[in-house]
Formats: C-alpha cells, structure tokens, sequence
C-alpha cells in the first residue's frame, strides 16, 4: 500500500480509495479501516484522494473517520470534504458508470478497491488497468475475485480482507480474534492430517476420541 500511494504522489495524481458497496456491515467496517489507512497515508505523502460513496448513510462515518486520518497525519487542513467524499449512487451498475468516470477524468494513478461489489467490479478493474492505475483488490465475494486477480496488481481474497481490517485496526480485541482464529486452523489442520495418517494405517483412536 506504501508503495502504491508513494507512486501516486510521486505522479501528482490522485488515490482513488474504492470500498465498492458497502454498508454497516462487517465487510464495510473492515472496507472503511482500510479506507482510512490509506487516507492518512495519502495524507502523509501529500496524494489527492478521493473516496467514492454508494450509500448515503454512511457519509457521516466516512467523513469521520477521514477528518482523524489527516489530523493523525499532521495535516487537518488537508481534509476537503466536497473534493474527496463524492457520492454517486447505491445503484450497482451506475456507481460502477461513476468509478470510471472518476478514474478516467482524474487520471487516478493508485485504486485501491478494497471492499464489497458485485458483477460490475469486472468493468472498474478493467478500466483502472486501461488508465495504467496501480491497483490493490479485496472482497469477500468470492465470484469476483477472479477478476481481481487478472486486472489487479495486488489482490487479497475472501477473509484476507477482513483480517487486513482488524489488522489495520490495531484494536486489541481484533487482533486477539485473528490469532484465535489461526489457532483453531492450526489445529484443524493438525488433526486432520493426524486422523488421515492414522486411518490409513487401520486405527480409528482418534476419530472414536472426537466423536465423545
């Protein structure tokens, strides 16, 4: 991410910071912590931003969470809601019709779209590779993510994106979650790979143990 938004100052040009269609959700909190990283790293490399909204309600969160960004950065005076914040509709093919828009006319050098969308996520990618945009992808739709992959130069896939918000997060209760987590798939992998091991040598100890 460092290395995208670097670029993008570099260039001059802006950071199109893409959370798809999200909402109050647990994929829009995980969409809007990235969002907020991102911003507070554009902010300390002085890259334009800009955030593309589908749902209106969430406006207010956004403009939050963006206000701290720049200020955390050193620069409140850096946060220009009617330039970065730009509504365009919950309407999936029409905010897909405003993201090109907005990559096209602004010359977008880093799209970060990190977040939740359906079939039109295909035609954004698209068009971010066309303008040569430096793009990082993530979703939990699953039906996408091959999309993201041939478009995007980084992509993170399904429960990546929300681990990358917990992460990012730096709450401690988050970060406990994601290392519960791991452990639980550690030791399921550990004892699936034991059960196999031991079936095929004829003992059904361990799977007679489970089943208790």
């Amino acid at each position: 991410m460092e290395e995208c938004v670097g670029r993008a100052a570099e260039m001059g040009r802006p950071v199109l910071i893409n959370m798809g269609q999200v909402e109050y959700s647990p994929i829009g909190v995980a969409a809007m912590s990235v969002m907020a990283y991102t911003a507070e790293m554009a902010a300390k490399k002085g890259a334009e931003i800009i955030v593309p909204i589908s749902y209106a309600q969430i406006i207010p969160t956004v403009e939050g969470m963006l206000k701290s960004a720049f200020a955390a950065a050193g620069s409140p005076e850096g946060f220009r809601r009617e330039e970065q914040i730009v509504y365009l509709s919950p309407d999936q093919w029409a905010f897909c019709t405003g993201c090109q828009a907005l990559l096209e006319s602004r010359k977008v050098a880093t799209h970060t779209f990190i977040g939740h969308i359906g079939g039109s996520s295909m035609i954004i990618v698209e068009t971010g590779a066309r303008v040569g945009a430096v793009q990082v992808g993530g979703t939990t739709n699953l039906l996408q993510i091959p999309f993201f992959v041939a478009a995007c130069d980084y992509t993170l896939i399904g429960e990546e994106v929300m681990v990358a918000g917990s992460y990012i997060s730096g709450q401690p209760g988050a970060l406990s979650q994601i290392a519960a987590n791991d452990t639980f798939k550690l030791l399921a992998i550990v004892l699936t790979i034991l059960g196999a091991a031991l079936a095929s040598v004829g003992s059904l100890a361990l799977a007679k143990f489970l089943a208790t």
